[in-house]
């Protein structure tokens, strides 16, 4: 009915950021570099930080930086020559122009000594982090709202996690193939909301405070910024595609027939699968990441399928999301071997691994 299997995975989550513009040369040996940003509406935007951030690795010179006034004009000095990505609000949802959330679709400005780069104007789109929220009266206490990209396309497979360290209450879910999620019937308090997107589609994980009053309905629009690509972010992820890679430790990972056989998954829960899907023949196979802690606590959970059916996805990870993880412990016999223990002598270890569910079962 299933087929267990272990890997481990890293992602290295980096924070980059980019332009251009016509120039004229001035006597001057610094360049300078104005412009103006405007919201999504034309409106001008105030009082926001902008940078000429150096494109070359690791990207974290600031060449000059500077405040937009009443009017969203900026005005960047003293810049030196070279290759700039212009950045607005930088530390907190950065903007690119030419007016974009994703760095990979910015705009490169190449500036020579002592030009003078005039009319780099652009959006100040706020497209990852909350986009709006609504608050609403409602029968019941509920959290709901949708996923997108920068670009505003719905983004499915995603799976959510709801915390109340208060009441130590935890829900999880996966977005549809909308973007949209929703938790129903919860209990007033204060949250957190983490969002980790599928194993092989490389997006920023999300983390947000939520309030929740007695009676209330909260909506809220959420962006979540693209990280790139193995043939457009080659700094970042090394050589070798890394769904390449991802395959091969899914296979031939380390411990796998000890981790698994440490969790007895046959008798744990098992996804409740929907009856539209069954009767109109749906045959498909979700494979989910799970990420345990020392005590056996699962911190994680993400699709390892990004193209399955986003229903069965949210029936696997709410069926895993009800197990009971035994901590797995190692201890080194000698210099080549391990000797792997459900509950002996050993060091507890943190461990990630995939379980893969069929469906129809059997």
């Amino acid at each position: 009915m299933m087929s267990n299997k272990f890997f481990l995975f890293v992602i290295v989550i980096p924070l980059t950021f980019c332009i251009v513009g016509s120039a004229q040369i001035t006597t001057s040996k610094s360049a300078i570099l104005t412009g103006r940003l405007l919201s999504t509406n034309g409106t001008p935007a105030a009082g926001v930080r902008v940078i000429a951030l150096e494109t070359a690795y690791p990207r974290l010179n600031i060449g000059s930086q500077a405040e937009t006034d009443q009017d969203g004009r900026y005005r960047l000095e003293s810049l030196g020559a070279g290759e700039y990505f212009i950045v607005a609000d930088p530390f907190k949802i950065p903007s690119y122009y030419p007016g974009t959330g994703n760095r990979d679709d910015a705009t490169r400005v190449s500036v020579t000594a002592g030009a003078a780069i005039n009319g780099v104007d652009f959006a100040f789109v706020r497209s990852s982090g909350i986009l709006r929220a609504e608050r609403a009266r409602s029968p019941d206490t509920r959290f709901l709202g949708v996923l997108q990209d920068t670009d505003g396309h719905g983004l499915p497979n995603f799976t959510l996690v709801l915390s109340n360290p208060s009441t130590k209450e935890t829900l999880w879910t996966v977005t549809d193939a909308a973007g949209a999620f929703r938790f129903l019937s919860l209990s007033a308090g204060e949250f957190s909301m983490e969002a980790f997107g599928p194993v092989q589609e490389l997006y920023e994980d999300l983390q947000i405070p939520i309030t929740l009053q007695a009676g209330e309905s909260l909506h809220q629009q959420m962006g979540v910024r693209r990280l790139g690509s193995f043939q457009d972010r080659p700094d970042l992820y090394g050589p070798g595609d890394p769904r390449e890679r991802l395959r091969s430790l899914r296979q031939n990972g380390p411990g796998a027939p000890s981790f698994w056989r440490c969790q007895n998954p046959d008798s744990q829960v098992q996804p409740e699968y929907l009856e539209a899907l069954r009767a109109a023949g749906v045959k498909a196979s979700v494979v989910v990441q799970v990420n345990v802690d020392t005590n056996g606590k699962l911190i994680r959970l993400r699709i390892a399928s990004p193209d399955t059916n986003p229903e069965l996805a949210r029936a696997a990870v709410r069926a895993v999301s009800q197990w009971r993880f035994t901590p797995l412990k190692w201890r080194y016999v000698s210099a080549t071997q391990t000797f792997v223990s459900c509950d002996g002598e050993g060091d507890v270890q943190v461990f990630q691994g995939t379980v893969a569910f069929d469906f129809p079962p059997g």
